[in-house]
């Protein structure tokens, strides 16, 4: 089965980003972004991609719509992440491109983890990018996650009386919102990192395509634990100070100094990311990095980026080309950190 992965519409939408720590909703129409709220999501409902409370996530979602007053029996894109999506370069033999879909479960279960029969797959074929000397390989850009996630959202979604009409997933959704708002430069390579939570995905693009992800596990999460080790607190009250440092709220010094000491740490598990990526393309160093996600606001992390990298980073604007509607009342840096995924699913739209 091929799911709609690179299907474009023209319907209206509701773009949902569900995450471990806050839920992303906007409100899609007249070729705009009309409304946009971020939702502290519940403990113990969603983590790192898995849904692990179906009947409690669904009420969260129902009063999230309520608070864009928004009803029920509305078309929904959202997107998927974790462990259970796998997204890789492989090269198959040359056929024509109306075959491929039929031969794909063939050629890419060799790829995979999982046995093929428990998997929805999709492709794009990838240009100027074959490795190989044989002339009729042909290299594509597989994507294929598991079907119990795939059924899980859609009874989640039936449970909200919502229709998931359009599956994505977080790491196109990043990359069409990258497309969308810089000039992409064939003879650059960029990469994006979009810090969560829990978990870390980083997206690599050449010859403006997406040819390499990866989804590491360690996000802002890694701050908390820290502060709450080296200063003997409790997590919450870890998880409160960090989040008064990354607002620029008043708190303790001691507690920037932590997370300053951090930084490179961090820095070293996202590092060790872009050194995997290496691994596949020696010949393609990176010339831009762009970050983003809740996890991409702790102080101090985007210089020291730049000095792990030896190279220039920026902070990820998605909504340098995207038009917003008056009643988007989040300020930029909100928008910025938290709005990148539900902007690449509103592309489909927009």
């Amino acid at each position: 089965m091929l799911i709609n992965l690179f299907k474009k519409t023209k319907k209206e939408y509701v773009a949902l980003d569900i995450g471990s720590q806050n839920t992303k909703v906007a409100s899609i129409s007249g070729g705009s972004i009309n409304k946009f709220i971020i939702e502290p999501t519940p403990e113990k409902l969603f983590d790192a991609g898995m849904i692990l409370d179906e009947k409690g996530l669904s009420k969260f979602l129902m009063v999230c719509l309520g608070n864009l007053d928004i009803t029920t029996d509305i078309e929904v894109i959202t997107g998927v992440s974790g462990k259970g999506v796998i997204t890789k370069k492989i090269e198959i033999p040359y056929m024509e491109e109306d075959l491929i879909a039929e031969h794909l479960p063939f050629e890419a279960e060799q790829y995979l983890p999982y046995e093929i029969d428990e998997m929805d797959l999709d492709y794009e074929i990838l240009k100027d990018m074959s490795s190989s000397s044989k002339t009729n390989d042909v290299p594509i850009l597989l994507v294929a996650v598991l079907k119990s996630i795939v059924s899980q959202y859609n009874e989640l979604f039936e449970k909200s009386f919502l229709n998931c009409d359009i599956l994505d997933t977080n790491v196109f959704a990043l990359f069409n919102v990258f497309e969308k708002n810089y000039d992409l430069d064939e003879k650059e390579n960029y990469f994006l990192i979009d810090i969560g939570l829990s978990t870390t995905n980083v997206v690599a693009i050449i010859k403006n395509q997406v040819v390499f992800t990866r989804s590491l596990p360690i996000g802002g999460d890694f701050y908390t634990q820290e502060i709450e080790k080296r200063l003997n607190l409790n997590y919450a009250e870890a998880e409160e100070l960090k989040k008064s440092v990354s607002q620029e709220a008043e708190h303790p010094e001691h507690i920037s100094s932590a997370i300053k000491e951090i930084n490179p740490l961090f820095s070293d598990e996202i590092f060790s990311g872009y050194e995997f990526y290496l691994s596949f393309f020696p010949n393609n160093k990176i010339s831009q990095i762009y970050i983003t996600g809740g996890g991409s606001q702790c102080l101090g992390l985007l210089e020291t980026l730049n000095n792990k990298f030896q190279n220039s980073v920026y902070r990820l604007n998605p909504f340098q080309n995207i038009e917003l509607g008056p009643d988007v009342l989040l300020d930029e840096k909100v928008l910025s950190s938290f709005g990148a995924i539900v902007a690449g699913l509103s592309l489909r739209v927009v």
